[in-house]
């Protein structure tokens, strides 16, 4: 982003060195872990969504000078991320709890919208099992005194995820989303500025008060969206460190 954003400004010394650096220590590496078949290449959680997204988001950058080795980099990244998107069937849930979530959501987003912008496509992940309802995950497991629901890697801290929100609520006509995350996190941030649509905030859905993610195995209740929630959490899955939560 700041390579594209800042190409105009820079030297032609500068942008060598940059493409350079984006080659030897990023996308090389990249290609040799997929070559050589390394444990990330095949994760289902955030580790393929960050390292997937980081590496399409170079690929693209530097295209235009090296096809062959962006081309390759797209090619495996694509097969790499369709499994660790996987996470999100059947109900978008976080396997990791609200941080783990945003965090390699936004990378996701990287290259969801890098594929988009620079190839025309996403190749079809976007529409996967469960990540076009992913944006309710975040509603339901955080409560009307701004905490989140604690299971797995997750404590009751809540970091506002601007951008990522707004671009789901765009992505998938969720303006809900948006008026949610405004009106408790606000919408701050660059991303934000890339994303933010006004109407986005002037939604009036309301969701249902009760909801069941399968696979995290995670359920949240209330009666109304104004008071504090019940929820618990099973695990049956070997990156969930708890074996039940409660909280009320």
């Amino acid at each position: 982003m700041a390579t594209t954003g800042s190409h105009p400004t820079l030297s032609a010394d500068d942008r060598s060195k940059i493409r350079q650096a984006i080659i030897d220590k990023g996308l090389i590496p990249g290609q040799q872990a997929f070559t050589s078949g390394a444990w990330w290449t095949k994760a289902t959680n955030n580790w393929s969504q960050v390292c997937n997204g980081g590496l399409l988001s170079g690929a693209v950058a530097i295209a235009d000078e090296s096809p062959d080795l962006a081309g390759s980099i797209i090619e495996s990244s694509k097969i790499s991320l369709q499994k660790g998107m996987s996470m999100f069937s059947p109900d978008g849930a976080g396997l990791e709890g609200l941080t783990y979530w945003n965090y390699g959501l936004r990378y996701n987003i990287y290259y969801l919208e890098g594929a988009t912008t620079a190839l025309g496509t996403d190749f079809g992940l976007s529409q996967l099992p469960g990540f076009s309802v992913t944006g309710h995950y975040r509603l339901h497991m955080v409560s009307p005194i701004k905490k989140s629901f604690s299971y797995s890697d997750q404590n009751a801290d809540v970091f506002g995820a601007g951008g990522v929100v707004l671009w789901l609520a765009r992505k998938f006509n969720q303006p809900l989303y948006a008026r949610f995350e405004y009106d408790n996190f606000g919408l701050g941030g660059v991303e934000s500025l890339l994303w933010y649509e006004p109407s986005l905030i002037n939604s009036t859905n309301v969701l249902p008060t009760a909801a069941y993610f399968r696979e995290a195995e995670v359920v949240a209740m209330r009666s109304d969206w104004k008071i504090r929630m019940p929820g618990t959490q099973a695990s049956k899955t070997e990156i969930t460190r708890l074996i039940m939560a409660i909280w009320i």
